[in-house]
């Protein structure tokens, strides 16, 4: 089966999307909070990237029927709808939140650190620079290691 670990054929590049970390986001928060049985999946519709936010999404619902969590969709188009979106978290008791990627939401990291933190709400991040501004926990690409592994390829040209 061809995936980023092993494509099946010729490939050259890097990514940090990373689609099928979905699901390993989503089972490291579970055992994070084990009893956590609801969870918020916050996305960012019409984000240039929106096929592999879709593929994320498939791979964490997968996930979350695998571990018998519920999942909570949620979209924020831009900041004006966090309130209301934390809000239905709040109304729905959801245990726990997973940030799907977007730049959006690494733009307004802080404002939405300081409602999770608030709210004692455990988060799973994409980036650990949610991490480094005070969020629980993340999983995914190294950038420094990505820009360094780029440079690499800017050099070859």
């Amino acid at each position: 089966m061809a995936n980023l670990a092993r494509p099946g054929g010729n490939i050259t590049g890097i990514t940090f999307m990373a689609p099928e970390l979905g699901g390993k986001r989503l089972e490291l928060l579970k055992q994070a909070v084990p009893r956590m049985t609801r969870v918020g999946i916050l996305s960012h519709p019409g984000d240039p990237s929106e096929a592999t936010v879709k593929s994320v999404l498939e791979q964490t619902e997968a996930a979350a029927r695998a571990l018998g969590v519920q999942l909570l969709r949620l979209e924020a188009q831009g900041p004006n709808d966090f309130d209301w979106v934390f809000a239905a978290m709040s109304r729905e008791r959801v245990g726990g939140l997973i940030l799907i990627p977007s730049a959006m939401f690494v733009d307004e990291r802080r404002r939405i650190l300081n409602v999770v933190v608030k709210d004692r709400l455990p988060a799973m991040f994409y980036f650990r620079e949610f991490v480094e501004a005070g969020g629980l926990m993340s999983y995914g690409p190294n950038f420094r290691e990505l820009w360094r592994r780029a440079a690499t390829y800017v050099d070859r040209s």
